[in-house]
């Protein structure tokens, strides 16, 4: 049962994500009055539609995705009329004067697009700046979304972390067999406050400290308890290589702050920036693993199957000390991280992808500055038409990647 709730969960929230990038899309297109003719969630039939003033809304039948069509979005000629109709006319008949290349063909059907829709206003048409803002509109919600999973994730909800206030003095090898805390007299409850003059200020650094030392050294441990600062001389013992004194944390749930919280976003951005960069060489070690021969690694790009499988093993984890709290905010951090990845990779500058629209706007913009400074005509819209064959090839190594992932989380799952 929890496995399928962390499915679900999931699975929404990754439906939710990608609604919410197209509105992003949507709003800044509408606002500066391009035409936008359907927004859709999900692909396949549509189940569900309703028309509100120029656009229809669509549910469709298989919830992963979804897209929002805006009129116009390439040139459809050279030129720079708002449309040719020999162009449109030859769209709509089918007839051809001429074998046609993809980037003709692309501006033909941009063409009979415009013309079917002549009320509304063609993207192209637009100023440079204000398509940059419609097409970083989509990545920038996604950027929004994760600071607000972070948030409520590890800002409202928090971690359980262990904290260095002992729960349990505990034994090294047998019931019977006691430790250095034990024979130091530390008890539950004491909070440890330095060791051999270093200030502890977590569980981990304690640890760290600790496992330093050599079996039978003497650490001077200042505790607080009750208010009261004690000094004790305690001996370590190594136990299968490592150095322990025989003490248990309290664990406690730890908010983070401000600070705390941006530097997670951040390390979420480089972090996310950094696997991109490295796309090419982990796409081969994914490829690899299907075949068995590569180890597992944990920082890997997975497909909404790898998705999946994480909101299944976070439902079904079945750690009593692990509540509904605890799984609602690894949800959030999942669905956090998550977005962070489709702010950055939708910004990877190629189409089909938003940000190879955005480098066209910057181009047109730099273009129409320069002409302006040499007191030349405008050339109005870029021709990103013409990109049309890259577009291609960047679909079929998307759809390639998509494979391999899905495979790979199938054979190599990273959970």
């Amino acid at each position: 049962m929890g496995q399928t709730i962390g499915i679900l969960v999931l699975l929404i929230g990754l439906i939710f994500s990608v609604a919410i990038h197209e509105f992003g899309h949507l709003l800044p297109a509408k606002y500066f009055g391009a035409g936008v003719p359907e927004y859709a969630v999900g692909f396949g039939p549509t189940i569900w539609k309703r028309k509100i003033g120029t656009t229809t809304y669509h549910l469709k039948a298989i919830l992963l995705g979804g897209y929002v069509r805006i009129l116009g979005m390439l040139r459809p000629t050279p030129v720079n009329d708002r449309i040719v109709p020999e162009a449109a006319n030859e769209a709509e008949s089918g007839e051809q004067t001429a074998p046609k290349n993809a980037v003709e063909e692309a501006r033909a059907e941009s063409a009979k697009e415009i013309q079917a829709h002549p009320d509304l206003r063609p993207f192209y048409t637009l100023a440079w700046w204000q398509k940059v803002i419609v097409m970083a509109g989509g990545p920038i919600t996604n950027l929004v979304l994760a600071v607000i999973f972070t948030v409520l994730s590890m800002g409202a909800i928090g971690m359980l972390k262990p904290i260095p206030v002992v729960s349990e003095v505990v034994a090294c090898d047998t019931p019977t067999a006691a430790c250095g805390a034990s024979q130091a007299g530390i008890k539950p409850g004491d909070k440890i406050l330095s060791v051999d003059g270093k200030t502890v200020s977590s569980w981990q650094n304690l640890v760290d400290q600790i496992s330093a030392q050599p079996e039978g050294q003497e650490l001077k441990v200042e505790v607080d308890r009750a208010g009261e600062h004690l000094s004790m001389s305690v001996p370590v013992k190594v136990k299968d290589g490592r150095s322990m004194i025989g003490i248990a944390p309290e664990i406690q749930r730890q908010r983070a702050t401000a600070a705390e919280m941006s530097t997670m976003v951040s390390n979420q951005f480089t972090g996310t920036a950094k696997l991109i960069i490295r796309l090419p060489q982990t796409l081969w070690h994914r490829a690899g693993q299907i075949f068995g021969y590569y180890e597992q690694e944990k920082e890997v790009p997975v497909s909404v199957l790898g998705v999946v499988q994480m909101g299944a093993a976070v439902g079904g984890n079945q750690n009593p000390l692990v509540g509904p709290l605890d799984k609602l905010a690894a949800y959030l951090s999942i669905l956090a991280a998550l977005n962070m990845a489709l702010f950055v990779f939708n910004l990877i500058p190629l189409l089909p992808l938003d940000g190879g629209h955005i480098v066209g706007a910057l181009f047109e913009g730099a273009r129409k500055a320069k002409r302006k400074l040499w007191g030349q005509n405008d050339l109005g819209a870029a021709d990103v038409a013409r990109l049309i064959p890259l577009s291609y090839g960047v679909m079929g190594i998307l759809l390639l990647m998509t494979v391999i992932l899905f495979v790979a989380d199938i054979v190599a799952p990273v959970v």
